[in-house]
């Protein structure tokens, strides 16, 4: 049993680190993608 609640809390470690980094990679995404339209938009 404790060896199962070991593993849960794992996973939703797992699942944590793995949402934060994916909403760390679409704000990313999104300020890449206005900082492009900016440039083109200077320059284009």
């Amino acid at each position: 049993m404790y060896f199962f609640v070991k593993i849960k809390n794992f996973i939703f470690l797992f699942i944590r680190i793995f949402l934060v980094s994916f909403f760390d990679f679409v704000v990313f995404l999104v300020l890449l993608d206005i900082f492009n339209i900016r440039v083109f938009l200077k320059y284009g």
